[in-house]
C-alpha cells in the first residue's frame, strides 16, 4: 500500500501497488522524443515496468495496520521480511517473463536497499539491526548472483548481447527509476498540493543524464526538460480512509470505502 499523509481532520488515500504500476506504465508508454531517443528492448522494458511491484499483491489484498497513524502500512513500514520477500516475489514473476525482465526488476528491487545505485534524491537508507541488515545483505548477496546468472544468459545470445552491456543496462534500469519515482510523487500528494521537486540521472539521447525538473499547478505537472512524447494525462485509483485506531480488519474496510480517482496532466514547460 502507499498511504498519502493525510492533513489534520481529512481522510487519506490508500492506493495499491497495482495501482501505482499502473500509473508507472501509462508514463513508459508514453516515453520518448528527440531529446530522450525511445525504450528498448520496448515490449520487455514495458512488461518490467508495469510488474516491478507485482510481489505486493497478497500484502496489498490483507495490508497489516500502523498503529501510529490508524492507517493501513505505508511503504517502508511494513516488516523487514516482508518487505524483502515481496521483493523476491516480484522479481521471480519477471525472470518468468523473460531474463532481461527479471534483471531489470533484480537490480530494481536491490537498488532499493542501497540508495538506487547513486540516485541523489533517493530516500535514504533507514537505520537497522544487525539482524535485519544480515538479511538484507543475504537478499543483496542473493541478487547480485542473479543478475551475474541472467547477464551470463542474455549475453550468450547473440540477440540480446548488446541490451546487458554496462552503459545500456543501467541507462534502462535509471529510465525505470524515473518511472517508479515520478509515479511515487504523484501517489504520495493530491492535486494542488504537490511541492516542487526533481528527478535526477534520466539517460537522453545524446548520452548525456539529465535532472528533471517538476513544477505542479493544481493538475498540471510541468517536466523541463520533458522526456514524453506529447503532453499527456495520466491518473490512478484510491480508497478514501480516515484514520482509524485499533482496525483489525483493513481489507473489508478497503473494499468498502469510496474510489477516489487522481488525474494529472503533464505538460512541457511553456517559455
Amino acid at each position: 500500500m502507499i498511504v498519502q499523509p493525510p492533513e489534520p481532520g481529512e481522510r487519506a488515500c490508500v492506493t495499491t501497488l497495482a495501482e501505482h504500476q499502473r500509473l508507472a506504465a501509462q508514463l513508459a508508454a508514453s516515453f520518448g522524443n528527440a531529446g530522450f531517443g525511445q525504450m528498448t528492448p520496448r515490449q520487455e522494458m514495458l512488461f518490467a515496468v508495469a510488474h516491478h511491484d507485482s510481489g505486493w499483491e497478497d500484502i496489498d489484498r490483507a495490508p497489516p495496520g500502523d498503529p501510529v497513524s490508524g492507517l493501513p502500512c505505508s511503504l517502508g513500514q511494513h516488516p523487514l521480511p516482508q518487505l524483502l520477500a515481496a521483493a523476491g516475489r516480484s522479481v521471480a514473476l519477471n525472470e518468468a517473463r523473460h531474463p532481461y525482465c527479471g534483471l531489470l526488476v533484480s537490480m530494481h528491487q536491490a537498488g532499493l536497499y542501497n540508495g538506487r545505485y547513486g540516485l541523489t534524491s533517493a530516500q535514504p537508507a533507514q537505520s537497522r539491526s544487525m539482524l535485519e541488515q544480515s538479511r538484507v545483505d543475504a537478499f543483496l548477496a542473493g541478487e547480485a548472483a542473479r543478475q551475474e546468472r541472467l547477464r551470463r544468459m542474455l549475453r550468450a545470445d547473440p540477440a540480446w548481447r548488446n541490451a546487458v552491456d554496462d552503459k545500456a543496462l543501467f541507462g534502462n534500469y535509471l529510465r525505470l527509476q524515473f518511472f517508479d519515482r515520478l509515479a511515487l510523487y504523484l501517489n504520495l500528494g493530491r492535486p494542488g498540493r504537490l511541492r516542487p521537486a526533481v528527478i535526477d540521472r534520466l539517460p537522453a539521447a545524446n548520452d548525456d543524464e539529465l535532472d528533471i525538473n517538476i513544477t505542479p499547478s493544481d493538475i498540471n505537472i510541468t517536466l523541463d526538460p520533458y522526456p514524453f512524447c506529447d503532453d499527456i494525462d495520466v491518473g490512478y485509483s484510491g480508497r478514501s480512509v480516515a484514520p482509524e485506531a485499533g482496525v483489525a480488519d483493513w481489507p473489508e474496510r478497503l473494499t468498502a470505502a469510496p474510489v477516489e480517482q487522481r488525474r494529472f496532466h503533464l505538460r512541457r514547460k511553456i517559455i
